[in-house]
């Protein structure tokens, strides 16, 4: 029981932390410890890759030491991935009896029978998996076990933080060689909006792109008019963006630019850079050094809200250095190319929409979250593919997707383009001649039946008009409330819904109270983040919480004097749970 009691002892562990002086040696270090506690023959931690979804091992001993960072397993592989993937605590007599079990020649594993592997998680994120290993007699018993589960619970943190800074050092995050890339040409995701796109690839990632423009240098010298020039330019293409989602979506959709015009307007923050400029500074050095003043005190705000004005203050400089420095290694232009992202909000669909990309690729999520549902709405095409490889591919390489079956092609052969082609080519003929819609719906037998349509963004209204849809089925109104950056007013709201009304006169519409919560998150509200999301804080459990935003928008659905539904048939509120 004592070597349990010195494991538990958070002290150890963080004196390990604190006297290496490497990532590298720390690791090295708690696998010495271990295996000396446990009197185990070979300790060895992995460390989990999200980006190429492995296992790796990163310190051991009792193994061959040419072993680390060459013994990789997919997640699932071998006892090790099999405890991660699961996860769970694995504990085995003889090791190679496990159905997971993986022989690596030359590691000389073979010799240690008695196997203990166990999960480092951090909540839960996977973080790696901690093994013990014994000659053949000698297992492991229930309180080794114990004594495992109390180091990898107080590792977690530990061996997380090691984790991001090795894979700061490493390719993570940087693009591939040809020789890497060159053969990696299908991939296998889900549909989420169908469609058709065959383009070069744009990969979206500000937080990175805003690290290569400070790193940057700048030989060329600008002045206070060329800065200028570049204010006005970003002002106009904001505002042209904003128009185009206002006509796009008809449904006084949110000022999502507003952040970056007031920002564009605002005298401290520009008139500090024309200070700068005008004492001699280069310009785009003058950006910089505001921008990042600017960020250091907005990520010091102990309000989330203010925080989260950091994207917006990165998102506003880089294109403004955009048009300031007119290069090939700035300039990056969206329209016409399939976007690759880790990571989107609604109102990022929104802005790439005004861009008139072709389709989006997007490395996370779930097939049936609201960012699909925008995305059908606004006709992009949209896969998702849990596969981080794709955030590294270069940007020149050109990828057909499919996004009907979820499939992806990385420099397709001429065939596969062509195939596509043709049998989109014949698909719009077939959809032009609109020989299946009728006056009304019927069934085999000539029973008619009511057909009505749901409805995510109003554009969706000049659809259901013309496949003569009997009413609004469901209208989803957080959609109103997800391509905003700040709650809708109620004046706001109205106008959402007396157009809804409106566009479809005399119809019964049912409209579903404000259903946020699981994996529709509001980009501007925070709350605590919970184990389930989706059994949690959403829908109506939100709107009770919340009287003032659920009052708001009830009660003038339903009592507003001037309201849209008295010269219609009929509108049915509903809340879902």
């Amino acid at each position: 029981m004592d070597h349990i009691k010195l494991l538990c002892d958070i002290g150890e562990m963080s004196g390990i932390f604190s006297k290496s002086v490497s990532i590298e040696t720390m690791l090295q270090k708690i696998v010495d410890l271990v295996a000396e506690h446990l009197s185990a023959d070979v300790c060895s931690i992995y460390l989990f890759d999200e980006t190429s979804q492995e296992l790796i091992l990163k310190a051991t001993k009792g193994l061959h030491p040419d072993s680390v960072n060459n013994i990789r397993l997919r997640l699932g592989e071998g006892i090790a991935g099999f405890a991660l993937k699961e996860p769970q605590t694995i504990c085995e007599k003889v090791g190679s009896d496990h159905p997971r079990y993986k022989f690596f020649p030359g590691i000389f594993e073979e010799r240690y029978e008695a196997f203990l592997a166990v999960p480092i998680l951090r909540g839960i994120s996977k973080i790696g998996v901690l093994i013990v290993q014994r000659e053949k007699k000698i297992c492991f018993t229930e309180q080794d076990v114990l004594a495992m589960r109390a180091v990898a619970s107080q590792l977690g943190t530990i061996v997380e933080n090691a984790k991001l800074l090795m894979q700061l050092d490493s390719k993570v995050g940087k693009a591939m060689d040809v020789e890497d890339w060159e053969d990696f040409r299908f991939v296998k995701g889900k549909p989420a909006s169908e469609g058709f796109a065959f383009s070069e690839i744009i990969l979206l990632d500000n937080e990175r792109s805003f690290e290569l423009l400070l790193e940057r240098e700048f030989d060329k010298s600008y002045t206070l008019e060329d800065f200028n020039n570049a204010l006005t330019q970003s002002e106009n293409q904001l505002e042209n963006l904003q128009q185009a989602v206002e006509e796009k979506l008809s449904d006084v959709a949110s000022l999502i630019f507003a952040a970056h015009l007031m920002v564009l307007k605002d005298k401290g923050f520009v008139g500090k850079m024309r200070q700068l400029i005008t004492a001699g500074e280069n310009p785009p050095l003058a950006v910089k050094k505001i921008a990042e003043g600017y960020i250091h005190v907005f990520s010091q705000n102990p309000s989330p809200y203010i925080r989260e004005k950091v994207q917006d203050i990165k998102d506003l400089v880089i294109r403004l250095m955009q048009n300031l420095v007119t290069d090939s290694k700035m300039t990056r232009h969206f329209e016409g190319r399939i976007v690759i992202a880790k990571e989107l909000f609604p109102s990022d669909i929104l802005k790439l929409s005004s861009e008139k990309i072709k389709g989006i690729v997007l490395v996370s999520g779930g097939v049936t979250s609201h960012l699909s549902i925008l995305a059908r709405s606004l006709q992009i095409p949209l896969i998702i593919a849990n596969v981080p490889k794709l955030l590294a591919l270069p940007e020149d390489v050109k990828v057909l997707m499919d996004a009907e079956l979820g499939n992806i092609y990385i420099n397709p052969a001429d065939e596969i383009i062509s195939r596509f082609q043709s049998r989109n080519e014949a698909r719009l003929k077939l959809m032009e001649q609109n020989e299946f819609i009728t006056p009304t719906t019927k069934t085999a037998d000539g029973t008619e039946i009511e057909l009505k349509a749901n409805i995510n963004l109003l554009t969706d209204l000049k659809l259901a008009r013309e496949l003569n849809a009997d009413g609004v089925g469901l209208y989803r109104t957080e959609f109103p409330f997800l391509i905003r950056s700040t709650f809708p007013t109620e004046e706001e709201q109205f106008v959402v819904y007396r157009k809804l009304i409106e566009g479809m006169p005399g119809k019964e519409i049912t409209l579903r109270t404000l259903d946020i919560g699981g994996d529709k998150v509001l980009s501007y509200f925070y709350n605590e983040k919970e184990q389930n999301p989706f059994l949690g804080m959403r829908s109506i459990r939100f709107s009770l919480s919340n009287k003032d935003i659920f009052r708001q928008q009830f009660s003038f659905m339903v009592f507003r004097g001037d309201n849209p539904w008295a010269s219609h048939h009929s509108a049915v509120v509903s809340n879902r749970v």
